[in-house]
């Protein structure tokens, strides 16, 4: 899906990237739900949302914001980057998995 923004010296063509069924908070959920998967960042990033690595890592921070999602963030150790689902983040999965399933189910049978 392309966007046309248009003002009075240019007009600038926007490719919108993420698929269209990943739209507000569920697109936020589910990059929540493919880490907990274990998907890398990258993986989320370049096979979900086709290179979109700002929208990813701005739904990455909303999750940590809202204690769903913790990172390490000490690069002392291994671990740097590494992410944990919190309990409240697994609850959040479990809530919205039946509609993933269902949409995702849909979308392959049409």
């Amino acid at each position: 899906m392309t966007e046309q923004i248009s003002n009075n010296k240019k007009t600038i063509i926007v490719k919108v990237t993420k698929p269209d069924y990943l739209s507000g908070l569920t697109g936020a959920i589910y990059i929540l739900k493919c880490l907990s998967d274990g998907l890398s960042k990258d993986q989320i990033i370049y096979d979900i949302f086709e290179g979109d690595r700002q929208l990813v890592f701005i739904w990455i921070e909303f999750l940590k914001n809202h204690h769903w999602l913790e990172e390490n963030e000490n690069s002392n150790t291994g671990d740097h980057g590494r992410v944990k689902i919190t309990y409240e983040g697994s609850k959040l999965i479990s809530e919205y998995s039946f509609e993933f399933e269902n949409d995702l189910g849909n979308r392959r049978d049409s």
